[in-house]
């Protein structure tokens, strides 16, 4: 009766570790998958505005981006390190609970048998809480690197855009704007004063 009770406060503790962990894990790739989303919708929104607004616009957009990804990232790191302390707690729990039933055990004999099953139970606990723990850190690190590269695009675009501007500012500046300057000094009818609409 007292291994038929070990074993079901073992399973039970089981169950609920893993439960706790599938939960947590669920909802912080829940989070990275929006967070993500998010960042690409923003980037996305931002390419499509006119030229000569998209400077100023887009500035902003890219810091409040910036800064909701830093705090979003943070936030999933405090996620993560509730979790791994959650995770650590159980564990303890498990000991605990683990040292009660080899006292019990060794009142009633058989004790090394118990303990050698306690702890295969428990290091099988332990190896699935690792590996779940280590695909999360590496789904964060994925996240990190797409953030980066995003930033990457983001200032190459903001490159582009001042260069753009500069070209628009001064006409001779560009090889379009450079032979239309040209033709408009050549002509004889030309008053100098006419514009290029694009």
């Amino acid at each position: 009766r007292l291994q038929d009770k070990l074993d079901e406060a073992m399973k039970e503790i089981q169950l609920q570790i893993r439960n706790n962990i599938d939960v947590r894990l669920a909802n912080a790739v829940t989070r990275v998958e929006r967070t993500h989303q998010i960042i690409k919708d923003q980037f996305n929104a931002a390419i499509t505005f006119n030229s000569s607004a998209l400077e100023e616009k887009f500035q902003a957009r890219l810091e409040g981006s910036q800064e909701a990804t830093t705090l979003k990232l943070h936030m999933l790191k405090h996620e993560l390190s509730d979790l791994t302390i959650a995770a650590l707690e159980n564990n303890n729990q498990m000991e605990d609970r683990v040292l009660q039933a080899q006292r019990n055990a060794a009142i009633t004999s058989n004790a090394s048998a118990l303990e050698e099953k306690l702890y295969n139970h428990l290091q099988i606990s332990q190896d699935d809480t690792t590996v779940k723990l280590n695909k999360l850190e590496q789904e964060l690190r994925d996240l990190k690197e797409a953030a980066q590269d995003s930033n990457i695009q983001i200032a190459k675009l903001v490159e582009q855009l001042t260069y753009a501007k500069k070209n628009i500012q001064d006409p001779r500046t560009s090889t379009l704007e450079k032979s239309l300057y040209s033709s408009r000094q050549c002509c004889p009818t030309c008053t100098g004063n006419s514009e290029v609409k694009t």
